[in-house]
């Protein structure tokens, strides 16, 4: 990817559309198996028994597993 930034050259302020264009791409995440990974770990712990959970504590649930 730096030889796309190399190709540009001294001429970065003609291209300010593709640059911002450049910054969006580069951080779309390739998959979403992360995105996966935590809807499955939240069905884990926001199962039919535990249906009554707050966001509070579902949300402190959550960071917690991810600490593990």
């Amino acid at each position: 990817m730096h030889g796309e930034w190399d190709l540009c050259g001294n001429e970065l302020e003609n291209f300010s559309c593709l640059i911002r264009v450049w910054k969006i791409i580069l951080v779309i995440p390739a998959s979403t198996k992360i995105c996966e990974r935590g809807f499955s770990k939240l069905n884990r712990i926001k199962s039919d028994d535990r249906s009554r959970l707050s966001l509070d504590t579902l949300d402190v649930l959550m960071f917690l597993s991810q600490c593990t």
